[in-house]
């Protein structure tokens, strides 16, 4: 059987522009600096808003969007000492809570909506949970790392970790870029994109050692090749039917599960291209000196 696709012929290329898109993505980060951390990390106002009619969040939510007013979270909540009356709660980054009221009002005006009072709220995410979430993202990947060296080798190891960073990288700078910010739904889906680039990562390297172990003849560069091949269809598959349930969540998801869901879209599609161009190929040009079997 003929396999067609050179991967590897193609690989330095994805490998240079994937890292272009990269720094494109972290100078936006440093341009914007502060202003890319969400109300979970950096606090904000909370407007509580009376109503005639019960407003859709949906609807506030898309004007914010439209207009471009930064992250807000929207809620309903029952007044303490009236349980049957209903209040609108608006959660905003600071000093926007009166700009957001007043532009909602004016694309709204049907619902009659007052301001009852605003308030500064904190951050609910402390610098003490910051430094955990970082934290457990790097003990993360080292453990990703020390398993992978343990399970086939230091060469696979390194296309492995070279491969998540990639993916952690380049899916934060996609979102920044597209206007997002960081908060507690961004780190989680960066967490569940660890997880699910090296599954697939995993999958491709088992079938390169497999191919290894039986064609003792052939190329390391001609098995790379066929055991992505091979496993490529797998790979479309499993990453499609997970896109399936992710864009349906992005569609009909709003705020929080919007971002969560956008995230881990992207890093399902940067995860499933890095583990055929960037980890497969770095273990081939780690380890192609040291491969004995031609």
């Amino acid at each position: 059987k003929n396999y067609k696709i050179n991967f590897l012929k193609n690989s330095l290329f994805v490998f240079i522009f994937s890292w272009f898109i990269i720094i494109i993505g972290f100078s936006n980060i440093i341009y914007k600096s502060n202003n890319i951390y969400g109300i979970d990390f950096m606090g904000g106002e909370e407007l509580v808003i009376d109503f005639q009619k019960k407003p859709l969040i949906n609807d506030i939510y898309e004007i914010c969007k439209n207009k471009n007013l930064g992250e807000v979270s929207c809620f309903f909540s029952n007044s303490i000492i009236n349980k049957n009356k209903e209040y609108l709660k608006i959660q905003t980054l600071a000093d926007a809570g009166d700009k957001i009221f007043t532009i909602i009002t004016q694309n709204l005006p049907s619902l009659d909506l007052h301001l009852m009072s605003k308030s500064t709220i904190g951050a609910s995410v402390s610098k003490n949970i910051q430094f955990n979430t970082v934290f457990s993202i790097f003990f993360a990947l080292f453990s990703i790392f020390i398993y992978t060296n343990f399970r086939f080798n230091i060469n696979f190891a390194i296309g492995a970790f070279i491969g998540i960073i990639h993916d952690i990288l380049m899916t934060l700078g996609i979102f920044i870029i597209s206007g997002g910010y960081i908060n507690s739904s961004t780190v989680a889906a960066i967490l569940m994109i660890i997880g699910y680039s090296i599954n697939d990562t995993i999958v491709v390297f088992d079938r390169i050692r497999e191919e290894i172990a039986n064609n003792n003849t052939l190329t390391l560069y001609t098995i790379v090749n066929k055991s992505i091949n091979k496993t490529l269809s797998r790979t479309i598959l499993t990453s499609f039917t997970t896109l399936l349930s992710v864009f349906a969540l992005y569609i009909f998801g709003v705020s929080e599960i919007s971002d969560f869901a956008f995230v881990f879209l992207v890093g399902i599609i940067i995860g499933t291209f890095s583990s055929i161009f960037i980890a497969s190929p770095i273990f081939y040009w780690w380890h192609k000196n040291n491969y004995n079997l031609h």
